[in-house]
């Protein structure tokens, strides 16, 4: 049984991905004092890539969701 997400659901969902994304940019780097364009922080530009296309996926899904009900 598939349960469709609801709007809150979905903003909550992309607060979690944006605000995780900023603590682990802050937890791995040291974002205050050096710069965050490194090659060494290549592994954190693919999680942080993975997890913002994995919230935009979720994102565009509801919006299909939302327009197809309302036709």
């Amino acid at each position: 049984m598939k349960k469709n997400l609801s709007k809150n659901q979905v903003i909550g969902i992309i607060a979690i991905c944006i605000i995780g994304n900023i603590m682990l940019l802050l937890s791995i780097t040291d974002f205050f004092t050096t710069s965050f364009f490194k090659g060494k922080y290549l592994l954190l530009y693919f999680i942080m890539a993975g997890s913002m296309f994995t919230t935009y996926k979720v994102a565009i899904n509801y919006r299909r969701k939302v327009i197809q009900e309302k036709n």
